[in-house]
């Protein structure tokens, strides 16, 4: 197998992806006790996506909320179906809290077969509707403790994730979770500037 070199295949962004049932609970948690905020909350994170698990297409549906800790993305995730996915999977073996570290790569095609390469193997993907991957997870050695995300960056996704970051640098306490239906509707508002007020 060849060497996995981290700093070069994975990029510099990374996230935290924390898997949880109690999704209200959680943006409290974090939003009135550890103070990180504001949370955009995406409630149908999936949208038009098909998710792919274990080989088969699943049906399963997700909310998602994303905030920073400086260039740190913290993601919280809470399954809405018990239907195929790694995170009712993690769930159901009596998991919560951390379930993936996330990294953006520049090669995001080249870094999967790295990771392959290596002994990892790739437990699900979500795909856009052209049939593209837009995330895939992977599996890899059982001290690692959690799964690996990888992310393809495209310019849809380097807005929102701009925007969300500049609204947590900004933030001033109030109003610790902004609630969109998908993430169309949050860059919608960002241009109408509905969330303005945040930026403040």
């Amino acid at each position: 197998m060849d060497d996995l070199n981290l700093s070069q295949i994975l990029g510099k962004r990374a996230q935290l992806g924390f898997v949880v049932r109690d999704l209200e609970a959680n943006l409290k948690l974090w939003t009135e006790i550890f103070k990180v905020g504001p949370f955009v909350l995406f409630e149908e994170s999936l949208g038009n996506r098909k998710f792919i698990h274990r080989n088969k297409q699943s049906d399963v549906r997700f909310s998602v909320a994303l905030s920073y800790v400086g260039d740190l993305q913290i993601e919280l995730m809470s399954p809405l179906t018990d239907a195929p996915s790694p995170y009712s999977e993690f769930l159901n073996q009596g998991n919560e809290g951390l379930h993936h570290v996330g990294f953006w790569p520049r090669d995001y095609e080249a870094s999967c077969r790295s990771l392959i390469s290596v002994g990892f193997s790739e437990v699900s993907s979500i795909l856009t509707q052209e049939g593209e991957k837009s995330i895939s997870y992977f599996e890899g050695p059982k001290a690692l403790g959690t799964m690996i995300e990888l992310v393809p960056m495209t310019e849809e996704r380097v807005k929102y994730f701009a925007e969300i970051q500049e609204l947590t640098r900004r933030w001033n306490g109030d109003k610790g979770v902004l609630r969109f239906k998908n993430r169309t509707e949050f860059l919608q508002s960002v241009e109408n500037d509905v969330v303005n007020n945040i930026k403040q």
